[in-house]
């Protein structure tokens, strides 16, 4: 049995008529009616009988037509399918985003994309990724397309840098650190300090520069995001150091600077190395890297 044979009973069950079905088929009655024969003596059950010019269709022929239109109606629109997720002008994008890449960064780039004629009917489907591992995760197991945030070394994965942000020292606004106009290292963390985890590539940059400048935390207190470690140095449970973003001015708490370090921490967009993405991917990707690249060499 093969595909050819259920389409040729499909016609041949929908026309009840073998000149009619062969016409339609571009295809001589004596092959259909040979093709016919192979599948019944397969499947050991007649699917037509004679009724003058015409045919009618068995009890067995009509349940079995049953499931050959829902394979071939399944068959079409699998089809389809493939062949809209080849077209790059169409389809969803699906993107693990960190926080302080929602703000502007992200949703600016994707309006001048959608702003270009043919990619006005992309979508795009965001996932607030908590930390860096989670969003390698997730582009592993095939559930998210690309990656923006901090970079974790891991094999098989490509980054590219999209921007960075500067680090400052975050503390509660009754701390006697707060009146100062800027902070040491060496005095921060004398403090227990409330950081992100290690799945986090903001954490890995943050060992990085305690090994860097030969200083190391009192303690260590980890939290998943910006949000609940605002809220813990708010609460006095210690100080942080994290990037200064929008939502954190709710909290009470009060950035200061880093006296002789200047703390940056780079973004990224990341990908699967040496994996297929679909052209709807692959051609955002693109623009992310050309858009980026263009503009730093217009500065």
């Amino acid at each position: 049995m093969n595909l050819q044979q259920l389409t040729y009973f499909h016609k041949i069950a929908e026309r009840k008529n073998y000149t009619k079905a062969s016409q339609e088929l571009s295809v001589s009655q004596s092959n259909l009616s040979h093709s016919m024969s192979k599948l019944e003596e397969e499947l050991g059950v007649p699917l037509f009988v004679k009724n003058g010019r015409n045919i009618e269709v068995t009890v067995h022929g009509k349940k079995f037509d049953e499931h050959v239109a829902l394979i071939l109606r399944e068959l079409e629109l699998a089809q389809s399918e493939a062949q809209e997720a080849a077209d790059p002008t169409k389809g969803i994008i699906r993107l693990a985003v960190s926080h302080t890449l929602h703000y502007h960064f992200l949703p600016n780039l994707m309006r001048r994309y959608k702003e270009i004629p043919e990619y006005r009917k992309i979508q795009f489907q965001i996932l607030d990724m908590e930390a860096t591992g989670i969003g390698l995760a997730k582009i592993e197991a095939g559930e998210v397309d690309l990656g923006f945030g901090a970079k974790i070394d891991r094999p098989g994965f490509q980054y590219f840098d999209v921007m960075s942000e500067e680090l400052m020292a975050v503390v509660p606004v009754s701390h006697p650190l707060a009146q100062k106009e800027n902070i040491t290292l060496e005095e921060l963390c004398r403090e227990p300090l409330v950081t992100y985890n290690s799945q986090c590539g903001t954490r890995c940059d943050l060992e990085n520069f305690f090994r860097e400048y030969g200083v190391r935390p009192r303690q260590i207190i980890e939290a998943q995001n910006e949000k609940m470690i605002a809220s813990m140095v708010a609460a006095g449970i210690g100080v942080s150091i994290m990037p200064w973003i929008q939502e954190v001015n709710v909290y009470h708490v009060v950035s200061v600077p880093l006296e002789h370090h200047r703390l940056k921490r780079s973004l990224y967009m990341f990908w699967r190395q040496a994996e297929f993405r679909l052209p709807v991917v692959e051609r955002f990707r693109k623009f992310v890297v050309n858009t980026i690249k263009n503009e730093r060499e217009q500065k």
